[in-house]
């Protein structure tokens, strides 16, 4: 038997939130980080966690050439380097990312996520994005038996999620997984995750999800919600230690989900970084197409040519399609239906 101590921490920039997460390093077996604002090739002050495996994103792409303004977003897990952790990669929103440890003799999933804000543009398109990873990752690649914990800034009090119409795949995730937010254990006298002074606004955005009673396997040590003078993040870091019960057929057993639930939520979406390269991939392949056909028209019969131009350019779009999209939303699956419209197109 042994304790699993994680926490969650909302950096508000990475110089804001590193001497508090240093402070309390030593106490994490797991530390899960929003929001650290660093750029792709600047991850590099990460280093001074020299005890922990460190598994980092950036809220900026590779290619982002904005150099001025408000910095955004950015994703880290913090892994004590004795845990034998694998990176399980990051959404295309960089809102969620993912990482498989082994610890105790259990198996455990552990996703860090980073919401938007209600209101903001492409809310609802960002918040499936964020939870069909998480179910591509159980579908795919989660081991059977392995347990699933979601900690990170929620962007909302958990306790409203019903108030909230587009946070339904979110709550059907929530459900399915057979998961709990840990503020039920939380007996502490602070009753806020997020401040702002100035505007009086305290809010309780940021949690952990862990698995309910079902999983006797796993079970709440304590909860806190922690404060100190070092730090400079407007959020405060949620802290929760898990006890775990070793079990030698742990790993054998089903995991804390149900795939058959699951299995429903799996589609597909279009970000607009792969439309853009859609786009070009088609466009550049389908001049091709026309120009070798139009070379070779005298060769046809009107039907033959009309034939093999429709053939082709639905070769492509499914040729391209399979290279771009991304198979992270919950929304609705891609049926190609501008086959339809280019059959119909071909009749005419």
């Amino acid at each position: 038997m042994a304790d699993l101590n994680l926490c969650s921490f909302n950096m508000h920039g990475f110089n804001n939130g590193v001497d508090f997460v240093m402070s309390m390093s030593q106490q994490f077996d797991i530390i899960c980080l929003q929001e650290h604002w660093l750029r792709p090739g600047d991850t590099l002050p990460f280093n001074n966690f020299y005890d922990f495996n460190k598994f980092i994103f950036s809220g900026l792409h590779d290619d982002d050439v904005r150099t001025v303004g408000r910095p955004y977003g950015g994703l880290a897990i913090l892994t004590k380097s004795a845990i034998v952790a694998s990176d399980l990669g990051c959404c295309v929103s960089k809102r969620v990312q993912c990482v498989s440890l082994e610890y105790n003799d259990k198996i455990f999933v552990i996703f860090n996520v980073y919401f938007p804000c209600i209101g903001a543009d492409n809310y609802e398109l960002d918040v499936e994005l964020i939870c069909s990873f998480m179910v591509d990752i159980m579908n795919n690649v989660m081991t059977p038996g392995a347990t699933v914990i979601v900690a990170g800034d929620f962007t909302i009090d958990l306790t409203m999620i019903d108030n909230v119409n587009n946070l339904s795949c979110l709550k059907r995730f929530v459900n399915d997984c057979g998961l709990q937010s840990c503020m039920s254990f939380y007996k502490g006298n602070l009753h806020h995750t997020y401040r702002c002074d100035a505007r009086k606004a305290y809010s309780m955005l940021d949690n952990i999800l862990i698995p309910n009673s079902v999983d006797q396997n796993v079970n709440v040590t304590s909860v806190d919600i922690v404060d100190d003078t070092i730090n400079f993040s407007d959020h405060l870091l949620v802290k929760c230690i898990l006890h775990i019960n070793s079990s030698n057929n742990s790993k054998n057993k089903q995991g804390g989900f149900n795939r058959n639930k699951v299995n429903s939520h799996m589609a597909y979406v279009w970000s607009d970084e792969a439309k853009q390269q859609y786009y070009g991939s088609t466009g550049i392949t389908l001049q091709y197409l026309i120009s070798e056909l139009s070379e070779q028209k005298e060769h046809f019969s009107r039907i033959e040519f009309v034939n093999k131009l429709y053939n082709g350019i639905v070769c492509i779009l499914k040729d391209c399609s399979a290279l771009h999209y991304k198979r992270f939303t919950v929304k609705r699956k891609t049926n190609f239906q501008w086959t339809h419209a280019l059959n119909d197109l071909k009749i005419k």
